[in-house]
């Protein structure tokens, strides 16, 4: 039986929190509300981004949010 790691799993729905976020950002007409949009999409990023490290994946977030 195959074991699941956590850090990996909580790594995945970060990355599709991040997808929603972003495009969130992208269909958002307010930007008073696309800056508290962003500020969160810097948040995850920052968060994925030491996990990614602690996972030994660096490449895991995409270029231009580093």
């Amino acid at each position: 039986m195959p074991t699941t790691d956590p850090y990996r799993e909580r790594r995945a729905r970060l990355l599709a929190l991040r997808d929603e976020v972003a495009l969130a950002l992208d269909n958002d007409p307010d930007p008073e509300h696309a800056d508290q949009l962003r500020s969160r999409l810097q948040d995850l990023d920052g968060v994925l981004r030491r996990l990614s490290e602690h996972l030994r994946e660096p490449d895991s977030v995409p270029p231009g949010y580093t």
